[in-house]
């Protein structure tokens, strides 16, 4: 059986609205989402995962294999995506400096909020 997907046949959940192209993709949204259903359990920390995929994804927080490693600064994580989010701390811009300290910020307003804090400049 082929499965042929039609861009203009979409599926709707009729409690959030999120669309689907299949009907089964609506299916297992309902049951993961908005029925909580979740049969599978972490062995070790008990935590429990809709799929068996989720808590395959899941164990690698247990494991101590860290092979995402910063180019930057040497930290290794578990997965691509932490690393990925904590290389954007190696991007900071000049504007999110601290005048008086030099300390680094990823927005405008932490860097407001630590000179307020730290340098009583108001």
């Amino acid at each position: 059986m082929r499965i042929s997907h039609d861009q203009t046949t979409r599926y709707s959940c009729e409690t959030c609205g999120r669309q689907f192209y299949l009907k089964y993709q609506l299916f297992l949204h309902k049951r993961s989402v908005h029925m909580l259903e979740r049969n599978e359990e972490c062995a070790i920390c008990q935590f429990r995962f809709f799929s068996k995929s989720s808590l395959t994804r899941h164990m690698v927080t247990h494991s101590n294999d860290k092979s995402f490693k910063c180019d930057v600064c040497g930290k290794a994580y578990a997965r691509r995506k932490n690393l990925r989010e904590h290389a954007k701390n190696h991007e900071l811009v000049e504007a999110s400096s601290c005048s008086v300290c030099g300390c680094l910020f990823n927005d405008q307003s932490s860097l407001i909020a630590h000179m307020n804090t730290n340098h009583d400049v108001i």
